[in-house]
């Protein structure tokens, strides 16, 4: 597992990007709902890819959703008395 998979590193439309990359959204849609050319929002996803070190849509889709499943691990735990 790669220690460098950080999303402090992405800007505000790369998170923008891929939340609806993790919605299903194909890049026509992204163009779409965020008023972007299709070129920005290809040079948006390669970005991504390379900033978590992923090369696919899929493994793009499994951080965003590892990402939540921990995000609520977390949250369960700071929200609990006792210790995870």
């Amino acid at each position: 597992m790669r220690n460098t998979r950080n999303s402090c590193h992405l800007t505000k439309r790369e998170i923008e990007v891929l939340q609806l990359l993790s919605e299903g959204c194909s890049n026509k849609r992204i163009v779409a709902k965020l008023s972007l050319t299709i070129r920005t929002v290809k040079l948006d996803i390669r970005n991504i890819y390379a900033k978590l070190e992923i090369c696919s849509r899929f493994e793009a889709i499994a951080w965003v959703w590892k990402q939540r499943e921990t995000k609520s691990l977390l949250e369960s735990c700071t929200k609990s008395e006792g210790s995870c």
